[in-house]
């Protein structure tokens, strides 16, 4: 199954759940869950391989975030199974990136996938404002 194919079968997965995903530039689909846009990513060249992803979650706009940030990036991915947090420039993701045998079965665990991630973004949330 092509890339393409993969994303189209989450895609179709999403929108029967509710969601009203699209393809992106990238071949990613981009959904929202409870006003957070997410994406999951299919590898290009790895078809078992794919990427549950909440971007841009929390911007880093003071000195004192940026160097809190790390700190609670680390205990966070302690924390949270399958979940890592991490910092991109001056904003923070929480992404969860697994091998799945087949994109079937990724799309079981994404209720669970979605889960992991925005209970990573709370945990974030209560260490940055701590």
């Amino acid at each position: 199954m092509t890339r393409d194919e993969r994303s189209e079968v989450i895609r179709k997965h999403l929108a029967a759940e509710g969601y009203h995903p699209e393809l992106d530039g990238d071949g990613d689909v981009r959904f929202k869950v409870e006003g957070l846009t997410m994406f999951v990513a299919a590898a290009k060249k790895d078809e078992r391989y794919y990427t549950v992803c909440l971007p841009n979650f929390w911007s880093l706009d003071t000195p004192q975030e940026v160097a809190r940030a790390p700190k609670a990036c680390h205990d966070v991915t302690k924390l949270v199974r399958g979940v890592k947090v991490m910092t991109v420039r001056d904003d923070t993701w929480c992404c969860l990136e697994a091998f799945y045998e087949s994109v079937d079965d990724l799309v079981a665990s994404l209720p669970r996938c979605l889960r992991a991630i925005r209970g990573a973004a709370h945990e974030y949330a209560k260490a940055m404002r701590a």
